[in-house]
Order: structure tokens, then C-alpha cells, then sequence
């Protein structure tokens, strides 16, 4: 749940950030609006690890994290738009041991000895610097180096002064799909080619595989003509299961040589779903949308992986 400064609470809804994200490229001039849909999905996954009892978040807490993921990514003139157009409270807690803990269990789910120890280590810090308020993303930061670093804090007049070393920018890519089509088999590759299946490529932002799959194409493929049955399409979800699951095969054999990812969060998108409900089915649309969501829970039966979301649009 996201909390406005009003009070009120909403569910979180990845489509309204990326509608947003979309807003400030746009302002700033920039065309690769592909990538909104990479940040919502980056921080639609941070937000599920987290694994604290409170599910509940700012929406100043989101806001700052897209806007510190725009500026991580070389879109600093997209950070500010986003920035002059969101909401952003400033908000500062107190260094004290129990303030930090409370923010560092629930922001980055430490806990037991390890929480101890960097809940110290931070507030030695602060105390070090002379820090008695500061804004939350400071000790978050401090816990993420100390979560690193287990040698003694250094005193204030050994620490070395540092270089300003020009910054290598990251990937946009860490696996294309280019790479992914190449090593798919032949099968795999004619589901590609027909448009039923799409693999996009990981990007640095997400860390995450994005499948597409058309049903409007599928039922193309079977030569299909309206109107159908929920029950008529489902015997062939077999011929797109096959290529959906070569594709994540391949795509962690490729990570893991490229790599090594502990895991790949995959998202499932149906970006035709109002298409083929309406032209196949002759449903009303959205009224149609918890049958067709059904339907995509059967195609998920024959998956030799597990999805993290789905989407239909």
C-alpha cells in the first residue's frame, strides 16, 4: 500500500509510475520511453523483498527511489522533471539506535545480529560526523556500505582524499534479445517470427525478463475465427508454453555465463488481452478481465518457471 501526505492509502500500481516516468521523459526530450516500463518494474520488485510485516510505503519514499534510479541510469534531466512533478516531503529522523533500526528492518529487511551490528556501525557514524537528523536515504546508505565493509571505521583525520574518477556508465543490456533469439531452436524462433511470442532483453535497470505473448496472434496461428471459447484456446497453450519456457531456459543459461544472477523475476505480458477479448471472444472489456486472467493462470500450469506478475492491457 502507498500512503499519500494526505493520509490515504492506495494499492501500488506499477502502470500509474510508468505512466508518470513516461510524462518526464517526454519533458526532457528524450524518445526512449521503453524504458519507463523497466524502472516500474525495478521498483515493483524491491518492493515485494521487502519482507517486513509492514507492506505499506510512502509515496515520497517511491518517488525518491525513481527519481535516484533516473539519476543512477544517466536520465538526470528526466530526475527533475520527475522530481518537480511528483510528490517529495522532506523528511529527516533522528540518528538514535532505535529510530535507525526501525527504518533499516524495515527498508532493507536486515534482522537478528546482522540488523544489530549495522544499526551500531551507522549510528557510530552519524555520531562520528556529527549528524543528529538527517534524511532517511542517508542511513540507508551508510547500512549498504557497512553491510559490505566489516573494517574498523576509519578516524576523520586518516581518511584519504578521493579522486574524481570519470564514471564508466553502466550496460543498457545486460542480455539483448538478439542474443536471446540466436540461441532459441528453430520452433521457438517461428513463434518469434509469427509474433505470438516476444522476449525482450534484460536491462541493467530491471535485472528482469520481460515475455510477451499475443493471443490474438495464437488464435491467428490456429486459424481461428471468432467467436471462440475460453475452452477451445487452452488445449493449445502447449504450442506457446514450449517457446515460453525455451526462452527463460536460454536466458538463464546465457545470465549465468554473462553474469550469474541469483534469480531472474519474470513478468508475463499480454499487451493485446482487450484486443482478443473483445475480436475473439466477443467480451466486454474490462468487464472480460478476471476470465482472461483465468486463462493466463492455466497457460502458467504448463511453465517450467515461475512468473513474479503478470500484465494484460
Amino acid at each position: 500500500m502507498i500512503t499519500a501526505e494526505s493520509g490515504e492509502a492506495t494499492p501500488f500500481d506499477p502502470e500509474l509510475i510508468q505512466t508518470s516516468i513516461v510524462g518526464s521523459f517526454k519533458a526532457a526530450g528524450i524518445h526512449d520511453q521503453w524504458l519507463a516500463e523497466d524502472i516500474a518494474m525495478a521498483v515493483e520488485f524491491a518492493l515485494a523483498q521487502n519482507v517486513s510485516a509492514n507492506k505499506t510505503f510512502s509515496a515520497s519514499e517511491i518517488n525518491s527511489t525513481i527519481v535516484k534510479i533516473l539519476e543512477d541510469n544517466g536520465f538526470p534531466e528526466a530526475s527533475e522533471h520527475y522530481r518537480n512533478y511528483n510528490s517529495f516531503a522532506k523528511i529527516t529522523i533522528n540518528a538514535d539506535p532505535d529510530t535507525v533500526k526501525v527504518l533499516l528492518e524495515r527498508q532493507l529487511a536486515l534482522h537478528g545480529t546482522i540488523l544489530q551490528e549495522t544499526v551500531d556501525k551507522v549510528v557510530a557514524a552519524a555520531q562520528r560526523l556529527g549528524i543528529e537528523y538527517a534524511a532517511p536515504a542517508l542511513y540507508l546508505e551508510m547500512a549498504r556500505h557497512f553491510k559490505t565493509v566489516t573494517a574498523p571505521l576509519p578516524t576523520l583525520a586518516s581518511l584519504p582524499a578521493t579522486a574524481h574518477l570519470p564514471v564508466t556508465p553502466k550496460p543498457r543490456y545486460l542480455l539483448t534479445t538478439a542474443e536471446i533469439n540466436a540461441a532459441l531452436s528453430p520452433e521457438s524462433r517461428q513463434m518469434i517470427d509469427a509474433g505470438i511470442v516476444l522476449p525482450k532483453g534484460i536491462s541493467s535497470i530491471s535485472n528482469s525478463l520481460i515475455l510477451e505473448l499475443r493471443l490474438s496472434k495464437l488464435a491467428a496461428h490456429l486459424e481461428f475465427e471468432p467467436v471462440i471459447t475460453e475452452m477451445m484456446l487452452m488445449p493449445h497453450f502447449n504450442i506457446a508454453a514450449t517457446a515460453l519456457n525455451e526462452c527463460f531456459l536460454r536466458t538463464r543459461e546465457l545470465m549465468a555465463e554473462k553474469w550469474n544472477p541469483a534469480t531472474i523475476p519474470v513478468f508475463l505480458s499480454v499487451p493485446d488481452m482487450s484486443v482478443f477479448a473483445v475480436k475473439y471472444l466477443e467480451a466486454e472489456w474490462p468487464e472480460a478481465k478476471k476470465d482472461c486472467r483465468y486463462l493466463l493462470t492455466c497457460l502458467s500450469k504448463s511453465l517450467n518457471f515461475d512468473l513474479f506478475n503478470t500484465r494484460m492491457a
